[in-house]
């Protein structure tokens, strides 16, 4: 079925071969011959694009909208607002936008970016979804009436954001579990070895060389507890509020049941939001994952540091710590070895403190009855946990890397401090 029968208005022409023409209630606009989508898209595509990248390039984004449109059109099938064979032919459709998405990415190639409150991207998927689902019913099927029938962009995209970034969670988290384990092998391979403990980067007492990675493999177990505190809150989903929270539009029946569908559908844990008006409003659950993500890079850049600093030399640092090198360290100097696996995780955390402040920024730029830039919040926190993930395996990697050398900490542990006596003893009474 060509891109001129997706939109709900108006026929279609062929000015040449590389192009159709589509009509929506502004006119005609000319859509690629081969597209899926129509006029809305076009349009969004023509007038929105800003940031070099579209909805394909985020595929866990693409899976959470499909597996909205599935919910929503299993739960307009039971609110009796579909038919039962339009209703199934929007949810497969739907279910295969991931596949399609890798497939023909040219499908999906509006600006996650855009303005206007993801509108680009809620008409791209409306569009596509109605053109297929039309060719496996065998009539018409309306991109608003129908696909997104009881929905508006604000509570789709709303939920399909945290449902994409729950996703990106979970491999984030396993990353890091794996970095804390990592960490905490160093500390047992530590042993018993003896060292020199730093204060102000001032020699200080003597302390076992396990203390530091032992610390650190601790460090990220809070930081996973912090980020599951944080991704608490996006389990409770707006999908049924509508444009600003109030359900309009979406009879009761719908509202009642699409979160369930959606549970079903992606086999989460998910309820309705307490308070989905507010939740439209403002982007406060988005900052506090940012900030929480930007904690756990915090703690791996800080053991990336320490052991970097730890390896210093081999004449001229600390030296009690051996990387093992995974690359020629100069292209000067031969024999060279340098961190660069340790310098590649602070590199990380550093881009992500900056994706963090686009977080934060976009939250307060919210204003009135919908937040209207959260896009900018959700793309950079998308961004964060991607970055997050891989930066966490070179954690682990630097990590198993790293080992401790005995005789330089030994050396080391002789000119340590003593304690300073304590002025009473016991006997003293």
């Amino acid at each position: 079925m060509s891109a001129s029968s997706v939109p709900a208005r108006g026929a279609a022409a062929r000015p040449g071969p590389a192009s159709v023409v589509a009509v929506d209630s502004l006119g005609p606009v000319e859509v690629p011959a081969t597209a899926l989508y129509g006029a809305r898209t076009a349009r969004a595509v023509r007038h929105l694009s800003v940031s070099g990248r579209t909805l394909a390039d985020l595929p866990r984004l693409v899976e959470a909208l499909a597996a909205v449109k599935v919910a929503a059109a299993q739960a307009n099938r039971r609110a009796g607002v579909l038919p039962d064979a339009m209703a199934s032919a929007i949810g497969d459709a739907a279910a295969g936008l991931p596949r399609l998405a890798a497939d023909d990415p040219a499908q999906l190639p509006t600006d996650p970016l855009g303005g206007g409150g993801w509108i680009g991207v809620h008409q791209n998927v409306n569009e596509v979804v109605a053109t297929v689902a039309a060719s496996l019913l065998g009539r018409f099927v309306d991109p608003i009436a129908h696909v997104a029938a009881s929905q508006s962009t604000a509570d789709v995209c709303h939920t399909a954001s945290r449902l994409a970034l729950l996703a990106a969670l979970d491999e984030a988290r396993l990353a890091l579990a794996a970095a804390c384990a990592a960490w905490d092998d160093l500390a047992r391979r530590s042993g018993d070895t003896a060292t020199l403990a730093r204060t102000c980067l001032q020699d200080a007492s003597e302390v076992p060389a396990s203390l530091l990675p032992a610390g650190a493999a601790t460090a990220i177990g809070r930081a996973l507890d912090r980020l599951a505190t944080a991704a608490a809150p996006l389990a409770s989903v707006t999908l049924g509020a509508t444009v600003v929270g109030t359900g309009d539009g979406a009879c009761e029946a719908y509202r009642v049941q699409v979160v369930d569908d959606l549970a079903t559908a992606t086999g989460r844990r998910l309820t309705r939001h307490p308070s989905p008006a507010s939740a439209l409003q403002h982007g406060d659950d988005l900052v506090a994952l940012a900030d929480a993500v930007a904690g756990a890079a915090a703690t791996l850049a800080r053991g990336a540091r320490d052991v970097r600093w730890l390896g210093a030399g081999p004449t001229g640092g600390a030296a009690e710590l051996r990387i093992e090198p995974v690359m020629e360290g100069s292209a000067y100097f031969d024999g060279k070895s340098n961190p660069v696996v340790a310098e590649t995780v602070i590199l990380g955390a550093l881009q992500i403190e900056a994706l963090t402040g686009a977080v934060r920024l976009a939250a307060g730029a919210a204003e009135l009855h919908l937040h209207v830039f959260e896009n900018l919040g959700v793309v950079n926190l998308l961004d964060s946990l991607d970055l997050l993930t891989r930066t966490a395996h070179r954690a682990a990697e630097l990590a198993a890397a790293t080992s401790v050398d005995t005789d330089r900490c030994a050396q080391l542990a002789a000119g340590a401090r003593r304690p300073r006596p304590s002025p009473h003893t016991p006997g003293d009474d």
